[in-house]
């Protein structure tokens, strides 16, 4: 059976909530609208935020202990004609108590929760409730952008869109930009693989259909393995290395470089260059009348530190120009 939905601008709250309750319905209007569970709507998929469980788990443990949940924020509505309150804020609140309600712990089908009824005067006004009705939660770039983009379909200029949320255009722009890259980059957005601005410039730079491409042998050139092997701990390069683990008895560290530059070439750090500079500086001091240089043992262990460390820029620079040019091919 197919579901009807219809949200209302405008009505009274009162004469809405005893209609509920000729339904049946555990729902009262004494000072404050307070409703059950059974009053509430879901709409499929509308909510600004997907269900963290380990956030319903908190609250469920809150309520156990005797912590009175927040006021939902609802909009009066009518499914299959029938009137019904539509949760704009409290999804997880909603999920929280159905699962200790389905426990038989705390609340009961009955049980009546406050709830502040609004009648937002469009679709982009409803979201924009939800959006400021958060519970503090940081909500993902890509929820962030979900909502952007919603708000611009329902109508909502740019900047009537900063006005309402507080964000800066660039902010909104950016986040929505992500939204034209393919299901697999937005995912990978999600799960932190790739950093939403690199992620951006990929879509900038070489398009939708190429940006997943580009990622993906950004992510490969950052995570992998370059080499591993055990190293005397005084000759040790830590730019850009994994932490070490030192092995057992022989105070060698065993090592495995992992590139962080992804498609990027790379410079030698400032400190690497500054550093540079003062070894030249001393080894000019060191030079005698044939043209032979004494150094001590710890400055030759910095110089094979320095030129390892501009071998594995080299290195790194080599593979990244040539997953660029096979990408360009």
């Amino acid at each position: 059976m197919t579901t009807t939905f219809q949200a209302l601008n405008k009505g009274n709250v009162k004469a809405h909530t005893k209609a509920i309750k000729d339904q049946g319905i555990s729902c009262s209007r004494p000072d404050g609208l307070r409703v059950s569970l059974k009053a509430l709507y879901i709409r499929p998929e509308w909510n600004i935020r997907d269900i963290d469980t380990d956030h319903v788990n908190q609250l469920k443990n809150a309520f156990s202990n005797s912590t009175t949940p927040a006021p939902f924020k609802v909009q009066p509505c009518l499914v299959n004609n029938e009137e019904r309150f539509a949760i704009l804020g409290g999804h997880h609140t909603y999920v929280a108590i159905s699962e200790l309600i389905a426990e038989g712990k705390v609340f009961t089908e009955n049980s009546l929760f406050d709830a502040d009824a609004v009648f937002p005067k469009n679709e982009a006004e409803a979201v924009m409730i939800a959006f400021n009705h958060n519970q503090g939660k940081a909500m993902t770039v890509i929820q962030n952008a979900r909502v952007f983009k919603r708000l611009q379909d329902e109508g909502m200029t740019l900047i009537e869109i900063v006005n309402k949320t507080g964000h800066a255009k660039s902010v909104i722009c950016n986040s929505v930009k992500l939204l034209e890259g393919d299901d697999e980059l937005i995912q990978l957005v999600e799960d932190n693989k790739i950093s939403a601005t690199r992620a951006r410039n990929f879509i900038n730079q070489h398009g939708t259909e190429k940006a997943t491409q580009y990622a993906l042998a950004d992510i490969g050139l950052r995570t992998q393995p370059v080499s591993q092997e055990s190293v005397n701990t005084e000759t040790v390069d830590s730019d850009n290395n994994q932490p070490t683990r030192l092995a057992a008895k022989d105070h060698t560290q065993t090592v495995v470089t992992r590139t962080r530059g992804g498609l990027r070439e790379k410079n030698l750090s400032k400190g690497k260059i500054d550093e540079m500079e003062s070894l030249i500086k001393y080894i000019s001091t060191r030079l005698d009348a044939e043209g032979n240089i004494h150094l001590p043992d710890a400055m030759v262990a910095k110089i094979n530190s320095l030129s390892e460390a501009i071998s594995k820029k080299d290195d790194h620079n080599a593979r990244a120009l040539e997953a660029q040019n096979a990408l360009n091919n």
